[in-house]
């Protein structure tokens, strides 16, 4: 592609997001960019339609690529663009932080020590079970003690989260994908230790 071409591309993308380099700082680029990835990400999750998903997912496209020339964001892995015939990026169960993970620790149940991407830290298995070996926990009982509280039967936090909001923001939603393991690939939900606080003392 010629260089003529690549700035008509930019030109065109920052048209379509709304950016204007010349009278925006830095900061108003990216705070405007952040804004337009929690609104678009949060339709791509609640809309069924193919073609405004396809559309959707375009937008959230742009969107990283702004954020990676303008705000030098560099995810551990960055979303790629969407061939057409994957309209989406499925989410990968609720998984609990590393926070979390150590409040359950402190208030007196044994674990093992968990990997970030352990299968362990997650309330479902990669066959949307409830997880068997949640925590690592051997014990039959705390296993299911500690699952309860925080979840239930379909594996979604019996607080009040929101997966369609970046975790910096105040969400629940991890700003890269799965790097590894039986979800690698897909959008990560975090449960956090503040959420699980009040369930479990």
């Amino acid at each position: 592609m010629s260089k003529s071409s690549d700035h008509l591309a930019e030109f065109n993308r920052n048209k379509a997001l709304g950016l204007d380099p010349l009278i925006m700082t830095q900061m108003e680029i990216c705070n405007h960019l952040r804004s337009e990835f929690i609104t678009w990400n949060s339709r791509l999750q609640s809309i069924n339609d193919a073609q405004q998903r396809k559309l959707f997912q375009t937008k959230l496209d742009l969107i990283s690529e702004a954020r990676i020339e303008y705000c030098q964001e560099k995810p551990l892995i960055i979303v790629d663009k969407t061939p057409e015939h994957i309209l989406e990026l499925p989410l990968a169960p609720w998984k609990l932080s590393k926070n979390a993970i150590k409040m359950i620790s402190n208030i007196g149940y044994k674990l093992p020590y968990l990997d970030t991407w352990d299968l362990r830290c997650y309330a479902l298995d990669e066959k949307s079970r409830i997880n068997s070996r949640f925590l690592g926990l051997e014990n039959t009982e705390d296993r299911t003690n500690v699952y309860d509280a925080l979840f239930n039967s379909y594996g979604q936090p019996k607080t009040e989260v929101d997966a369609s909001i970046l975790i910096e923001d105040g969400g629940n939603l991890l700003e890269m994908l799965v790097p590894r393991g039986e979800f690698e690939g897909k959008m990560q939900p975090i449960l956090r230790s503040k959420q699980i606080h009040d369930l479990l003392l």
